[in-house]
């Protein structure tokens, strides 16, 4: 049910839908639809508030319903109209024992703090800074990236000869993704973050749980042709990337479910329609590409089978993170999750990819996500992380690239 479907509803059919949902929402498990139910929910609101006064005065008869559950969420909701009302629902559900009365006692507390505190938002001025600092990359053109020479030259002022030819040899060529404002007649086959993808027809959405995919990212091969690293991905095609909600979220008891998609003839595809109602798009974002050289992150297995003292290991440290912040433009970043390539290593949160299994070989990094803006907003992945597409070396040069391993992590 769309928009124009609940306009059809009367006032009445929209508060038995509400109501619905609102007794749903605890039934489900998947974050993802959970989400979407609450964000139909609030349209619901936003729809029978334009109806009437503005307000959810609507809600009143609510507040005697027989579901306990229910009738404190609508005290809640009803607060900003009758704030005795609400602390009246509210204390007699907090004499329960059951979830109800805990969910109701802690209302009561939320309430008592909040009364403590402005509600005040952020001043005009503060509101310019947050705007200039996310126009700040955006508006600069993608970085030159680190040279095997620059990087070479560093180690070895850095390190003995041996360790320095040791790490050298770890060395690998990255793509760099630099986030840029997506202009308005950007052909809708461009590569980007976010949006909606191009896909042949006929094609199904991917799905997890009956909850359509994220769409994440699509990478036109023929942008990327002229760069050395790419030469090992065709040179035409789009590579579409899709990632569960709970998965992309950190959710506790996610699991790693994505899928990446090639289509080899760009110019059979075409805009996909939202999947389902009130689907949640990423923000979108033009990508532009930069050569590079990356080294394995310190907490890699492959940096601890160095076995590099404790003095050489911080100096390690050190040295990666300038190298690596200055070669993709994000100086003084929140190492490492806002950086997005392709192929290099992975930049780890927590510890090694499980994926890997503690082998690196054969395999290479497609694409690493990391937290995004494009001028006006921004997007990170569940608390602070990355999101990680790993294939095997075979797999790409055979152009299989429905065989990638997802991972997630985040602080």
């Amino acid at each position: 049910m769309g928009d124009d479907d609940l306009s059809s509803l009367s006032n009445s059919e929209l508060l038995e839908l509400w109501v619905r949902i609102e007794q749903e929402w605890p039934t489900v498990e998947h974050g993802g639809r959970k989400n979407r139910l609450a964000r139909r929910g609030r349209r619901i609101i936003e729809v029978l508030q334009a109806r009437t006064d503005g307000t959810t005065r609507f809600l009143q008869p609510l507040l005697a319903h027989p579901d306990a559950k229910l009738r404190l969420t609508a005290a809640a909701r009803y607060k900003s109209v009758d704030h005795a009302a609400y602390r009246t629902v509210a204390t007699e559900l907090a004499q329960r024992s059951d979830e109800v009365g805990h969910h109701a006692r802690a209302s009561l507390e939320w309430d008592a703090r909040s009364a403590q505190y402005s509600t005040s938002g952020p001043t005009p001025e503060q509101l310019q800074r947050l705007a200039e600092a996310a126009n700040l990359r955006v508006s600069r053109a993608p970085p030159s990236g680190l040279s095997r020479a620059a990087l070479e030259q560093r180690l070895r002022a850095e390190f003995s000869a041996e360790i320095a030819a040791r790490l050298l040899r770890l060395a690998r060529p990255a793509i760099g993704l630099w986030p840029q404002r997506l202009a308005p007649d950007a052909p809708a086959t461009a590569s980007r973050f976010g949006g909606l993808p191009c896909a042949p027809a006929p094609w199904l959405w991917p799905t997890c749980e009956g909850e359509p995919l994220f769409f994440l990212a699509q990478i036109n091969c023929r942008e990327l042709a002229q760069l050395p690293t790419a030469s090992r991905l065709p040179r035409d095609g789009m590579l579409a990337f899709f990632g569960d909600h709970d998965w992309v979220n950190g959710f506790p008891n996610f699991w790693p479910y994505a899928i990446v998609e090639y289509w080899s003839d760009i110019s059979a595809l075409r805009i996909a329609k939202t999947p389902i109602e009130d689907f949640e798009v990423m923000p979108s974002c033009a990508l532009g590409f930069f050569e590079t050289t990356d080294m394995p992150h310190p907490l890699s297995d492959t940096i601890a089978r160095l076995g590099l003292d404790e003095p050489a290991l911080d100096r390690y440290w050190d040295v990666r993170k300038e190298l690596v912040d200055a070669a993709h433009g994000v100086r003084n970043s929140r190492d490492p999750i806002d950086i997005s390539k392709m192929f290099g290593w992975p930049d780890l949160i927590q510890r090694d990819l499980e994926i890997l299994d503690g082998d690196e070989d054969g395999w290479s990094q497609l694409l690493q996500m990391g937290s995004y803006e494009n001028g006006a907003e921004s997007h990170s992945w569940g608390p602070g992380g990355n999101l990680y597409f790993m294939i095997r070396d075979a797999d790409i040069a055979a152009r299989r690239f429905a065989l990638c391993e997802a991972e997630m992590q985040c602080t």
